[in-house]
Order: C-alpha cells, then structure tokens, then sequence
C-alpha cells in the first residue's frame, strides 16, 4: 500500500529480505540498509530481524520493526545462514533452543539487563558431559546488551563450544552460567570480552585446564571469574583493565554494579546505563508540496526529498502526477544539484536523473533534489506519487523498495469570492484593500475569504487573484 506523508507518515520500515545489484524494475535495496542505532552507533546487517515478547507475534509478524517475531527461535529461523545477519531482542525473556550444531552465524542485541537470554537446549556432545551448547563449530557470533544465562538449569559443561577457526564477541554481557563441572566456553576459540560481568556459578568460565585450548583470549574493562590462570594456556593472552575472579552483587534483575569505574556492563561503548536503540530507517523518496490547499488556477511546488541516506551522489527516479487536477508546468532545479535528464512519459511520469555538483554536495541525511512546479485545473484531491527510484553512492547504487516511495496530497478548491456572494465584484476588490498587509487571522473569518492565496497574509497576490476572477465574470460590467 502507498504511503501518504500527511495522513500516516514515514514508517521506519526495516526489511528483512536483501537483495544485491537489482534492476531498476527490482525495487529492493542493496546489502547494508538494515540498520540499528545502539548507543548512538549504527549497527549494519545484511538481514536484521526483531524479536518482542511482548508485542510480537511468531505467526503474523515478519520480524521487520513493526511486525517482529515473539520467539527467538522463531527469529533464528528467520535469518539466513550468512555472517552478518542480526537478531535484535526487544525487552523480555527468551528461550533459546534450537540446535546448536553447526549453528549458524549472527548477532544477538538486547536492551541491557531486560533482555535476558537462556539456554534451553541439551546436547550430548561424545564423552560423560551434557552441554547447552549455543555455539558449536559455528563461524562467528556476536553479542551486545544482554543477559546470557541458563536459568535455573544446571548444566555439567560448556555453554559456547567452538570449531577451528570460530570468533566470538561479547559486548556488555552480563554472564549467569550454571556449569558443575566444567567451563563456559572452550574449544578452537579467538574470543573478546569487552565490558562484561561474569556472575557464574563456575570459575573459570573459560577452561584452562588443557594447554592451548583457547586460540585466543581478550578481556577489557571487566569484572568477575572469567579465569584466574588462563595466560599460560592460550596462543594469545591480553588483559586490559579487567578484575578477574572477584565475586559481585547480582540482584534478581540483574541490577549488577562493579565497585570499579569503566568495568563491567554499565560502562564501556554499549553501557547498560545508555537504552538509546533506534532503528535505522531505509531510503526513502519522499514528496513534499509546498502547500495542502490550493484554489483552481493557483500554482504550487512538490519537491522531491531523498530522506535517511549517506554520501549519495547521484539519483535516478520516477513521478507521476493526476494529470485531471494538476498541469505540470516544469521543474526548478536546487543549488548544488544538476538535473542531467528530464523526461515525460506518454502516461504523465516524470523522470529525473540528478547528480550532485561536487564532494560537499553529496547527500546525507535528508535533501530536496528538483523542485516540480504544478497548476491546479480542477476540483478534487490529487496526488503528486514518488513511484520508483535508484541512487548511488561512489562505490554501489541501492534500488528503493516502493514502501519507501512516498506520495503527498493537495486539495483543490473552486474559487470563493471575498464576500462569498458567489461572484467577483469590486466589492472583494474593496474588502481586501481595506485589508491589505494583515494577517489572514486578523481578517473577519466568518464573512470573508480574504486570503485568496492562502499564503496567511492579505498582499499583492490576493489583489491580482480578485482583479482577474472580476474580468472573467460575465455579470459584472460597467455602467458605460
């Protein structure tokens, strides 16, 4: 469905499916537009999928922004097996339990210590030990903002268990890890910490017991038993401001604080203090008219808008118009950017292709490109639609997704003489004279239109509007 700006807004549309190098009639973007703003950082994934307990649903929810998954599980299922693919935890408690061998690779962000994730699923790994295993000769993870426990259940061994080869990240992650005999993490691992919180029932939680069993191992700015003695049973060891094997004050909800400033969750690029998460909005062409009511024979102004991009430089798009309300007169171009092509289709679509006129032109953010220029022939509302659009940057050119070519609305109304006698006289001419240069809200608004041009001042315009509906009104003559 066709978005209008003025009657439902720009939706922040986060989609899911992702498709490379499409073809104009192809209107998908490109990789890197599903994004996630953590902390004030933006987060770019191939595919990002969103999970809410509370307001999601795992049967009707497609796992965009507005309509996300209820489960995690139902959220894995979702995600392709790529490495960068995300699933981001709104606040609540979610199970893990899918099958953990041969895992497939992503990231995890949750909302702080509202967003607690648990290990729900068993795996009988060859030997005495039960595991509840997230991670098993899996590629790559990566976790930022959560609660990562195994609930009440206790497990004999590993909780993350790693192939050769396999890189794992963990961004203010508080850890509650429930092991009798063994460790949380082990096996052909590169593996960071960095401004977490290990409340673990187990010390260490990354087995040590076996030379060189850990690849690598980095820890910065943390707090608790990650390990007392693991620097002489790694390839690599590096320890930046961490206090290690120290036991910490962990409530029922996880309002867990260290004693020592920049450790642990509350500090550090991702604090658990900072619940700044916005989602990144795709690109979008949006339509703006200069004004939402207009008179039959005004003219007005729609300007073509490119909205929520980076470093774009040139743009390719199409406009269609109701060509029963409207007369497109032109366009006007916008300082910095140079329309190199303006065409018009036997159906009435217009399309521009538009370059930025230098390195500081290039857009980011939001920024008109070409301003069309329209009169108003009859009654009625009309439409000036953004239909479809490409863009590029330097290195790549992105498709639009038609949701995100927007349309805006102007009504026409039939011209109303100042005194609302139903034609033009010098009466009208007379009545805005006396009320030349106030405001259109100092004018007596319950006996006249004096504001012929609706721009909130009685002027020129209004005078000139008076003046020729007078002339073409049969029934007013002169008495010669």
């Amino acid at each position: 469905m066709k978005m209008n700006r003025k009657l439902i807004g720009i939706v922040l549309m986060l989609l899911m499916a992702v498709t490379v190098g499409a073809g104009f009639n192809n209107l998908v973007f490109a990789a890197g537009t599903n994004s996630v703003t953590v902390n004030g950082k933006v987060l770019t994934y191939d595919t990002l999928v969103y999970v809410d307990e509370a307001k999601g649903d795992d049967a009707s929810g497609d796992g965009s922004v507005d309509k996300p998954f209820k489960t995690f599980n139902k959220a894995y299922e979702a995600i392709p097996a790529t490495s960068n693919s995300a699933i981001y935890l709104r606040a609540g408690n979610y199970v893990c339990s899918v099958d953990g061998v041969k895992l497939k690779p992503m990231t995890i962000i949750g909302e702080g210590r509202s967003t607690v994730l648990k290990m729900d699923k068993l795996q009988h790994d060859p030997g005495p030990y039960n595991y509840a295993t997230i991670m098993y000769s899996v590629e790559k993870i990566n976790m930022y903002k959560l609660v990562f426990t195994t609930g009440a259940k206790v497990y004999d061994t590993a909780m993350i268990q790693s192939g050769s080869g396999s890189k794992a990240n963990f961004y203010n992650v508080l850890f509650d890890l429930k092991c009798t005999v063994g460790s949380g993490f082990f096996g052909n691992l590169d593996i960071t910490f960095e401004n977490c919180n290990d409340y673990s029932n187990t010390s260490p939680i990354l087995r040590s017991d076996v030379p060189a069993v850990l690849n690598k191992v980095t820890i910065i700015n943390s707090y608790g038993g990650f390990t007392p003695n693991i620097s002489t049973k790694v390839t690599d060891y590096f320890n930046t401001n961490s206090t290690l094997s120290k036991v910490q004050v962990l409530n029922s909800d996880y309002t867990v604080k260290t004693d020592t400033p920049s450790q642990g969750v509350y500090y550090g690029d991702y604090s658990w203090n900072d619940t700044s998460v916005t989602p990144v909005a795709n690109p979008t062409l949006d339509i703006l008219a200069s004004k939402e009511r207009v008179r039959v024979g005004d003219t007005f102004t729609a300007d073509a808008i490119f909205k929520n991009v980076t470093g774009i430089y040139a743009e390719d798009f199409k406009v269609n118009y109701d060509v029963t309300k409207f007369e497109y007169l032109g366009y006007e171009e916008i300082e910095g950017y140079k329309v190199c092509n303006a065409t018009k289709g036997d159906d009435n679509t217009l399309r521009f292709i538009i370059v930025s006129k230098g390195k500081n032109m290039g857009i980011t953010g939001e920024k008109a490109v070409v301003k069309l220029k329209f009169k108003a022939i009859a009654v009625g509302t009309g439409k000036v639609d953004a239909l479809k659009g490409r863009i590029a940057d330097t290195t790549d050119e992105y498709d639009l997704e038609e949701v995100n070519c927007l349309e805006d609305t102007v009504i026409v109304e039939a011209p109303k003489d100042v005194n609302r006698t139903g034609e033009y006289t010098l009466v009208d001419l007379a009545l805005d004279g006396f009320y030349y240069q106030m405001a259109a809200t100092e004018t007596d608004l319950t006996k006249h239109d004096a504001d012929q041009d609706m721009s909130g001042m009685i002027d020129d315009l209004d005078l000139t509007i008076i003046v020729d509906e007078m002339l073409k009104n049969g029934n007013y003559a002169l008495n010669l």
